[in-house]
């Protein structure tokens, strides 16, 4: 079924839910409306996060449509890492999720859109499954066979043929992949996309998928490098909602999301040694030394009651 409008969806579990409505956002600001967007999430998503999705659109006016899935389904079991949650696997399921679209743009929740996207979707990928851009990162240090790393694109940006994936049963396929390639498998589904279709790949301009990491991008790199993009995609396991996340990140991802006004988007506070750590490191990027003394404080504070309380249970 051919559209002249983009065809957009988003995937995601309770995890990422509510960062969703941040990249909805950006997308409606700089795409506008002209464009129809599919939410595909787990059933362990929480109410209010759906309906704060469905009360921004509500305000955007534009038309969502919400699919649920089963959180513990067909992917239940498969190879998840760090932040990447079974959820990642949800974008494989497009195909037959969406029978009505022959072709859609897959969007990580944890993007901001900052150009029309009419010049992408117009992309042509009738003889390709996928259009991507590449991840040099994770080419170096996934632990799949080389010939698949050649031309390794991010999955978190995808113009999908849907339509041929169909055809293919690509789903199924990439079943039996996960299950032989198991213990090489490093980034969950973008190693599993790069083996079933490293050949039917068309790579795409990085502008579409401008991939920016904490430890990547110190302030005087992201003042040259960060204009111009279609897309940014903040990857890693530290993302611009982290306490720990680089100020300059940070605020260029809470300048959409502080326009939400939403009670459920608020920063993450650092937990472990090391994320304090990462943030006292941020602070004093921008000469912020009281603050970054203040973490530190907090960081001595419960060590000295983490060894107090085993002292303590050790002589009981």
């Amino acid at each position: 079924m051919n559209h002249a409008s983009p065809a957009v969806a988003f995937c995601f579990d309770r995890h990422y839910a509510r960062y969703c409505q941040v990249a909805l956002f950006s997308l409606i600001v700089s795409h506008g409306r002209n464009v129809r967007i599919h939410c595909i999430c787990t059933d362990d998503v929480a109410a209010v996060d759906i309906d704060n999705l469905q009360s921004l659109a509500d305000r955007l006016g534009v038309d969502v449509r919400f699919l649920s899935v089963p959180a513990s389904g067909q992917v239940s079991g498969w190879t998840t890492s760090g932040h990447l949650t079974e959820g990642v696997y949800l974008r494989l399921l497009l195909p037959d999720l969406l029978p009505m679209e022959d072709k859609v743009l897959y969007l990580d929740c944890d993007v901001i859109v900052k150009k029309p996207l009419d010049d992408l979707y117009g992309v042509d990928i009738d003889r390709f499954r996928y259009a991507g851009v590449i991840d040099k990162l994770g080419s170096a240090t996934s632990r799949i066979d080389a010939p698949f790393r050649q031309n390794y694109v991010n999955s978190g940006v995808l113009l999908m043929n849907l339509k041929a994936l169909r055809e293919d049963d690509a789903f199924e396929k990439m079943r039996v992949l996960h299950d032989t390639h198991r213990s090489k498998i490093t980034w969950g589904d973008q190693c599993l996309i790069n083996i079933y279709a490293h050949e039917h790949v068309r790579v795409l301009d990085e502008q579409y998928n401008f991939q920016v990491s904490h430890a990547g991008f110190r302030r005087e790199k992201w003042l040259e490098v960060c204009e111009g993009k279609a897309i940014y995609h903040f990857v890693g396991d530290t993302k611009p909602w982290h306490a720990r996340a680089r100020r300059h990140i940070s605020e260029f991802w809470w300048g959409f999301a502080r326009a939400l006004d939403c009670e459920r988007l608020r920063p993450i506070r650092s937990s472990t040694y090391t994320e304090c750590m990462v943030e006292c490191e941020s602070l004093e990027e921008y000469d912020e030394y009281r603050k970054a003394c203040e973490v530190k404080d907090r960081i001595i504070r419960s060590f000295v009651s983490h060894v107090k309380n085993s002292k303590a249970a050790g002589v009981a």
